[in-house]
């Protein structure tokens, strides 16, 4: 379950940085 949570986590931080970089 600790696996899941750091993958969201992670793909969290991602979706932000690609906001960022969208606009």
């Amino acid at each position: 379950m600790q696996n899941l949570s750091n993958r969201l986590a992670e793909i969290s931080c991602k979706l932000k940085f690609w906001k960022l970089f969208k606009k």
